[in-house]
Order: structure tokens, then sequence, then C-alpha cells
């Protein structure tokens, strides 16, 4: 049998209580999808990995654009100063974001199911740990 307390702390955590338990329901929500389907992952974003502009002189620029990736869409565009040096670096890179509605909600797969695994990590098991 366990203890009244552990039962309480893990009761506290409910996500019908209330409070910053977005991350559980998420996790919930994930769980509860059939097992035989994929998960609602189903756009392909750009995201920034890294810049570096040592040196960029411009008449005109776009982007970088990132988020939802089309097929053939530019993801950046500039016109250099007549003339001008260009020493700058990009690394782009492809991610995935959930579908726009439960459990993600638009957001990157990667960036939610960290965010879960540091909330586990950091506020639910620590008050568990006495009980283990």
């Amino acid at each position: 049998m366990s203890s009244p307390a552990a039962q309480a702390i893990i009761e506290g955590l409910q996500p019908y209580h209330g409070g910053d338990h977005t991350l559980l329901n998420t996790l919930q929500t994930l769980d509860n999808f059939d097992k035989h389907r994929y998960p609602p992952v189903v756009v392909p974003i750009g995201v920034m990995q890294s810049a570096r502009i040592g040196h960029l002189s411009v008449t005109s620029m776009q982007g970088p654009v990132l988020g939802r990736v089309k097929d053939g869409a530019v993801v950046m565009r500039f016109t250099p100063t007549p003339g001008s040096v260009v020493d700058m670096g990009l690394q782009m890179g492809i991610g995935v974001t959930f579908a726009d509605g439960p459990p993600g909600k638009g957001e990157p797969v990667l960036d939610v199911m960290t965010a879960i695994r540091d909330y586990i990590r950091d506020q639910v098991l620590p008050p568990l740990v006495s009980y283990s």
C-alpha cells in the first residue's frame, strides 16, 4: 500500500486541479492515441541553428524565414551593397511540429518532448524520491 503523503503529491499533479500541468496533459494526450497510429506530427519547419555575421552590407534583405517549410520556398534573400564583401554563415536545420490541435498545438516536437522530460525530472519526481 502506498503512502497517503505520496498519494497526495500525485493527486496534486493531476491536470484537473489546474495550475501549470499542461505538459502532463500533453503527455497524457500522446499516450491516449491509438498505439497503431503515427503521432500527430505533420509539418516540417525550418529552424535557425546558428548565425554568424562578421560583415554584411545590404541594400535589401528578406529572411531568414523560419517556421513551416514549403517546397521551393525562398528561405533567405539579400542584395549586397555593390562592391561589398560579405562574411556570414548561417546554419539552418529542419524540425517537425505537432499538428495544430492537441496535443502539441503546432509546437516543435523536440521542444515539447524536452519540456515534458524536464518538467517530470525537475518538478514531478523530486517530491516522490523519498517514497521510492
